[in-house]
C-alpha cells in the first residue's frame, strides 16, 4: 500500500514539474514580440501584452511608443527604440499596457486621467503620468512633421 503511494506521489511530482516546464515555455513564448513595420517612421510591435505602437521622427531624435508592454517583452522592446527623446503615451492602466515604462527614465509619461491610487494598482512603483487626458480632452503632439491627437476615451479597454 505504501509502495503505491510513494509511486503515485512520484507520477504526480513529475507531471507538476513537466507542467511547470511547459507552462514556463508557453509564458516565455507569449512574451515574443513581431515588429511590422508601416512605414519608414512608424512600426507596430505585435505581442508580449498589450501591442505597441512606434513613430520616431524622421531625424531619428524623437520616438512616440504607444503602450509598453510586460518585463519580458519590455526588454526586448526596450532595445528596439533608440531615439534621444522618447514620449510614451500609455492606453490605460493594466501591467501589460505600462509595466515597460520604467525601462524609460527620462521619458515624458502621458496617459488617461487615473487617480494615482487606481495608476499603482498592482505596481506600487509606477510612475505617474506626467500629463493626463481627461474624457474630452486633446492633446497635440508634433513627432517630426506628423502631427498626433491624443485622445482617451475614458473606461474602456
Amino acid at each position: 500500500m505504501k509502495k503505491n503511494l510513494v509511486i503515485a506521489l512520484l507520477v504526480v511530482v513529475i507531471f507538476l514539474g513537466i507542467g511547470a516546464f511547459f507552462t514556463r515555455r508557453a509564458y516565455h513564448r507569449s512574451m515574443t514580440i513581431e515588429a511590422v513595420r508601416l512605414d519608414p517612421q512608424c512600426t507596430i510591435y505585435l505581442g508580449g501584452g498589450g501591442n505597441s505602437l512606434a513613430l520616431t521622427s524622421e531625424d531619428g531624435s524623437t520616438t512616440l511608443l504607444v503602450d509598453t508592454k510586460m518585463k519580458i517583452a519590455a526588454k526586448e522592446l526596450r532595445k528596439e527604440i533608440t531615439a534621444p527623446t522618447v514620449i510614451l503615451v500609455n492606453t490605460h492602466n493594466h501591467r501589460d499596457h505600462r509595466e515597460g515604462n520604467a525601462l524609460f527614465e527620462n521619458a515624458r509619461l502621458i496617459a488617461g486621467a487615473y487617480t494615482p491610487e487606481q495608476w499603482r494598482q498592482g505596481n506600487a512603483s509606477s510612475r505617474y503620468p506626467d500629463e493626463t487626458v481627461k474624457p474630452n480632452e486633446e492633446k497635440i503632439l508634433h513627432i517630426g512633421t506628423e502631427t498626433v491627437h491624443v485622445r482617451t476615451m475614458g473606461r474602456t479597454h
